[in-house]
């Protein structure tokens, strides 16, 4: 298997901002949609929403806005160049994201939605682009790491539903611009973040007050909203793509190979039961200087962390979903839960050795997943299509990693540990609270004499050296 990342480079790096929209209230939509047993109406609002923003994008700016990726709730936008267009295009982004997620939920197929509330983050500075390809699958994925590209996400967390929240360095950039509508966020949330993250100075809330909007939009002539489109037009493409599904339509079937995930469509979604593993990097974010001056070094680390985390997945019979930031989302089918407590163990000694300080924590669940491709249609091959994979297993699963493992940590639901077959490889996990906790290695569980054969079973070759 030839397996290849590649950067643009150590030296020249991309600068520019980003945006992490998030759709708050998913979590328990899906919940909600899920007692049907499909994820239709989900996914089909999902589908929606983004390819109306993305179409919005592609008229206004073309490829200056790259649309890096979907990661559950939440999509990634970069915004390349430090330049005025930019900063214009960011706050016309915004307007009209908060503008259509109000007027989608007006078309018929949505009526069951409440609210369509979104969170929005965004941060600007040096980050670096990795282009992952593996060439005996063809499979291509992008991300960028970075101190903006990380600390976007952090802000894009701590606003609340309707709010955009900004970094310190990117409201002082909007305010060149002659845009005034910034406040501080208040004094819990900005000192939450200040004390974890050195230097970064206090968020800001982006106000779109209609006088202080018409204002800005008045000042500066690239500013006109939507060129010669209104957001009726927008409402009118949303109710377009809508229709081009229908609800009766879709069909969520088991299947053979949950491995061509990325083949289930709109029209015919995945169903199947299988094994969810996170794993992310401990703190990753401060370990990036907000000024970019460690990226070189960073950039390095990352792209060991990356590779290892995809070899050990595919030593261990996973199936790789996406990268998110430093993160891994790995699925594992259904009679691998032993495999994927391997790959955890296996993958939290390694990690360790990259590099002085760097710790990870994992958390596993096993239960019903739901799987379909969003954002592909005939009418729009500008957008690429997004591997969406939901249901309460993921949010479970999440819940442990983010909230409940600690550094060097692996912590399992209930659900996975009664699935684990191998009584040795139980006992290196303990009870706490309702889920099963270690921080025993793979070498603590080879002493238990239990060493898997990886030469029959599990071993795949491994790519090792970057080329650049």
């Amino acid at each position: 298997m030839g397996v290849n990342m590649e950067i643009n480079s150590f030296k020249n790096y991309e600068s520019g901002i980003h945006l992490y929209i998030n759709i708050a209230n998913l979590n328990y939509l899906v919940k909600k949609d899920e007692t049907d047993n499909d994820m239709n109406h989900v996914f089909h609002l999902l589908n929606t929403f983004l390819v109306t923003i993305q179409r919005f994008i592609c008229d206004e700016f073309g490829d200056e806005v790259f649309f890096e990726k979907l990661t559950g709730s939440r999509i990634h936008y970069i915004l390349k160049g430090p330049s005025k267009t930019k900063g214009y295009a960011f706050i016309k982004i915004c307007r009209f994201v908060i503008l259509i997620s109000k007027e989608i939920l007006k078309i018929g197929k949505y009526n069951s939605f409440s609210s369509l509330p979104v969170q929005i983050g965004a941060d600007i500075g040096d980050y670096v682009d990795f282009k992952f390809c593996d060439y005996s699958t063809k499979y291509e994925e992008y991300t960028s790491i970075g101190f903006p590209a990380n600390y976007a996400c952090k802000l894009q967390a701590i606003a609340s539903p309707g709010e955009i929240v900004v970094s310190e360095k990117l409201c002082k950039f909007l305010k060149m611009l002659g845009y005034n509508g910034l406040t501080k966020v208040d004094f819990e949330r900005s000192s939450s973040l200040k004390e974890k993250y050195n230097n970064v100075g206090d968020p800001y809330l982006l106000d779109f007050r209609d006088d202080m909007f018409s204002f800005f939009e008045s000042q500066n002539a690239q500013f006109k909203m939507f060129k010669e489109r209104t957001i009726s037009h927008y409402v009118d493409y949303a109710r377009n793509v809508a229709n081009r599904v229908n609800l009766s339509e879709m069909e969520h079937r088991n299947p053979r190979d949950i491995s061509r995930f990325q083949d289930f469509t709109l029209s015919n979604n995945a169903f199947f039961d299988g094994t969810v593993v996170f794993a992310d990097v401990r703190d990753f974010t401060k370990k990036f200087a907000s000024n970019g001056y460690n990226l070189t070094n960073m950039s390095s680390i990352t792209k060991s962390i990356l590779s290892t985390m995809y070899n050990r997945c595919n030593c261990e019979k996973g199936i790789h979903v996406q990268f998110q930031g430093d993160r891994e989302f790995v699925i594992f089918d259904e009679g691998l839960e032993d495999a994927a407590i391997i790959f955890a163990l296996k993958l939290s000694d390694e990690i360790t050795k990259i590099a002085d300080g760097i710790h990870i924590g994992i958390g596993g669940n096993f239960g019903d997943l739901y799987a379909a491709s969003i954002g592909i249609n005939k009418e729009d091959l500008d957008i690429k299509k997004q591997p969406s994979i939901l249901g309460k297993t993921i949010i479970e699963a999440n819940k442990l990693e983010d909230q409940e493992a600690g550094c060097d940590e692996i912590v399992v639901s209930d659900t996975l540990y009664q699935k684990i077959k191998d009584a040795n490889v139980k006992a290196l996990f303990s009870k706490r609270k309702s889920y099963w906790v270690t921080s025993k290695k793979y070498s603590n569980f080879i002493e238990l004499g239990r060493k898997i054969d990886e030469d029959n079973n599990y071993k795949k070759e491994v790519y090792n050296p970057w080329c650049i």
